[in-house]
Parts: C-alpha cells; sequence; structure tokens
C-alpha cells in the first residue's frame, strides 16, 4: 500500500514539473502573411542610357516584414533582359510606400517594361517603425521650366526631431498615369520646423495634375 501511495506521489509531482517548467523548449508562432500589392512600377527615361525605376507597394497584412529583398528587371520590347537592380526595405501593417532606384543604366538599350519581386519577407508581429508625421504645406510645380522642378514646403507636426527622413514624390498626370518619381533624404528636419525640399528632374514634365508625397524613417 506504501509503494502504491509513494509512486502516486511521484507521478503526481512530476506532472506538476512538467507543467511548471516545460522541456525547456519556447514554441515559437509561426507568421503567415501574405503577398505584397504591386500597384504600378515603371521607368522613366533619363540622359545617357540612364533609367530611373520605381513601384508603388502596399503591405495588406496585419504584420510588419521587418526586412525583404526586391529586384527591378527592365526588359526590352523582345522580353530581353536588360538589367537588374537589387536592394531591401521594410514595410510596416497596412503601410503604402515608394521603391526608388534612380540613375539604373540600361547600356543603351531601349526598355519596355519593368517588373518588380519581392521576396524573403521576414514578418514580425510586435514590430512597429515609428511613421514621421510631416505635413505638406505647400507644393509649388515649376515642371515644364528650363530646369524642371518641384518645391515642397514641409512641417514637422510630431513631438521629435526626425533624422533622415526618405521624402519620395509621385507626379500624376492622372489617376492612373505617373508622370515622375523622385527621392530625397532630409537629414534633419526639428519639432515644428518648416523646410522648402526640391526636386529636379532632367526634361521637363507636362500635364502634371496631383503630387503625392510619402516620408519614411530609415
Amino acid at each position: 500500500m506504501f509503494l502504491v501511495i509513494l509512486a502516486g506521489a511521484i507521478f503526481v509531482l512530476g506532472g506538476l514539473f512538467i507543467y511548471f517548467f516545460g522541456n525547456g523548449e519556447k514554441e515559437e508562432e509561426i507568421l503567415n502573411g501574405g503577398d505584397f500589392s504591386i500597384l504600378w512600377a515603371r521607368f522613366f527615361e533619363l540622359r545617357d542610357g540612364l533609367v530611373d525605376l520605381a513601384a508603388l507597394i502596399e503591405n495588406p497584412n496585419d504584420f510588419s516584414a521587418g526586412k525583404f529583398k526586391y529586384s527591378f528587371k527592365i526588359y526590352d520590347e523582345n522580353n530581353i533582359l536588360i538589367s537588374i537592380k537589387e536592394g531591401e526595405s521594410y514595410a510596416d501593417p497596412k503601410e503604402k510606400f515608394v521603391l526608388f532606384e534612380p540613375n539604373v543604366a540600361v547600356f543603351q538599350r531601349t526598355p519596355s517594361r519593368v517588373i518588380v519581386d519581392i521576396e524573403n519577407i521576414f514578418w514580425q508581429k510586435d514590430l512597429l517603425k515609428e511613421r514621421p508625421i510631416i505635413d505638406v504645406l505647400s507644393a509649388e510645380k515649376f515642371l515644364e521650366d528650363i530646369f524642371p522642378r518641384l518645391v515642397l514646403t514641409l512641417k514637422n507636426r510630431g513631438q521629435k526631431t526626425y533624422e533622415n527622413v526618405e521624402a519620395s514624390v509621385v507626379l500624376w498626370r492622372s489617376e492612373d498615369e505617373v508622370a515622375g518619381v523622385s527621392r530625397t533624404i532630409i537629414s534633419k528636419l526639428g519639432v515644428e520646423e518648416e523646410r522648402a525640399i526640391t526636386y529636379t528632374w532632367p526634361e521637363a514634365i507636362s500635364g502634371v495634375l496631383r503630387v503625392e508625397a510619402f516620408f519614411r524613417l530609415p
């Protein structure tokens, strides 16, 4: 009888030990986000066999993509690959953002289309990058001048100074026609500071009806 009671006590204690302390292994949650939405991808011809590449991307998921790799692939009219430009970025949940690669060589060939591939997405549930709170106070367009340019006046509405802000702009001729894209880096923007930012292009751009700006931190 004593042996039976002792065995039962050992069994119960063993079960409690496993319940509270486990086997030393922590179960990892696997996040399965869906694909990004590539809203559009474009190339913009420059001088001397160079193009700018841009794409508007949206992360429709409730997870952050802490890091992912992307590649722009440029093809000619015969569907022959001209060039590949690769990079890395991130995406917050539900974020819409611009991927931009300037001055990409096409080696005197004529591009016909560009596609964007996105891979190696590292999903993270609790990661949320800080988004700068910046207002566009005005947008002055001098896009058809001899020296085409766009001047945005910005104001930091946040409660802190922002550094190395990626400030991208998209020029729209209509709701579905993109006329140009550019990006600059704002090294520092203090609290409540107003700043005029100038974007330039090598050739005149006509018919721009709307300017859309995107701001991100590195």
